[in-house]
């Protein structure tokens, strides 16, 4: 669906604009945004829960300016577990007080309960979805799942539409090319 590389390209655009962002993997089951920075995932998220460490020691600064990363450390035996912590609440608010934003990379909502737990931790949940692969009645149970939890849906990210083969979005297709 490409919530990973959406989550990226969100916290590039917003460091751009001055903001002082940070980016929490907290996919504790299949961490992948380490491979965006090109760095190691042995240190970060699951090590900063389990350990004393420092938040600095944590975090890394990317080469693009205002962006910040926390890696997911090594994977756990209870992710979810260590998600549902005091000492993750307690980063959070940590996190809120240092930077503008702070973007977390979950694994997907349904299937694990990871995903709900932080939900029910995070301001705002954005869902990713990549167009034509999720029946309309399984995004419901998505957005059911974050409402279950309290958690507040601030929108739906539609990935990988092919406007020039839709037939549903000719209007839009027409109405670009009618003006370039």
């Amino acid at each position: 669906e490409g919530k990973s590389t959406t989550l990226v390209n969100l916290a590039y655009v917003c460091a751009q604009a001055g903001y002082t962002t940070i980016i929490i993997d907290a996919d504790l089951r299949r961490p992948r945004m380490h491979t965006f920075f090109d760095v190691a995932s042995s240190t970060g998220l699951s090590t900063y829960l389990t350990t004393k460490m420092p938040l600095e020691e944590a975090v890394m600064q990317t080469p693009v300016p205002n962006l910040y990363f926390m890696p997911s450390g090594i994977t756990p035996a209870d992710s979810a577990g260590l998600l549902n912590s005091k000492r993750f609440t307690e980063l959070l608010a940590d996190v809120k007080s240092r930077f503008d934003l702070v973007l977390i990379d979950s694994p997907q909502i349904l299937g694990v309960s990871d995903a709900s737990v932080l939900a029910a931790e995070v301001d705002a949940t954005m869902i990713v979805v990549q167009h034509r692969k999720l029946p309309r009645h399984m995004l419901q149970r998505v957005k059911q799942a974050v409402d279950n939890v309290g958690g507040k849906v601030i929108g739906v990210v539609l990935n990988n539409v092919d406007i020039r083969s839709d037939a549903s979005y000719g209007y839009y297709t027409g109405y670009y090319q009618y003006y370039n």
